[in-house]
């Protein structure tokens, strides 16, 4: 068989049909067609690498014994700033400091 030239190609592509995929493709396709988005809460997953997975258990058991729910005492929550002293600013007169670029 001969190769084609461009006119050929052209006219055999624009004549070729694509065939239509079989039923049973769709129930194997999660989707639409396949199972819906509640089913998938229920039923889905999601594929994890296991180092990934590893690594993320990991983490969690050593944040959870070191660092553990945080309790304080009265004494330690007592020990910040507070506002006892603080008065409000009766007239405020600001006063605008220009750099050397601006006239």
């Amino acid at each position: 068989m001969r190769p084609l030239n461009d006119e050929e190609l052209t006219r055999v592509l624009s004549e070729w049909r694509v065939p239509r995929a079989p039923a049973s493709l769709d129930a194997r396709v999660p989707g639409e067609r396949g199972m819906g988005w509640w089913q998938w809460i229920v039923r889905g997953r999601i594929q994890v690498p296991v180092p990934l997975a590893a690594a993320v258990v990991l983490v969690l058991l050593i944040w959870g014994a070191i660092g553990g729910p945080a309790t304080f005492s009265d004494a330690e929550l007592d020990t910040g700033p507070t506002l006892a002293g603080f008065e409000l600013v009766e007239e405020l007169n600001p006063r605008i400091i220009r750099g050397g670029y601006a006239n």
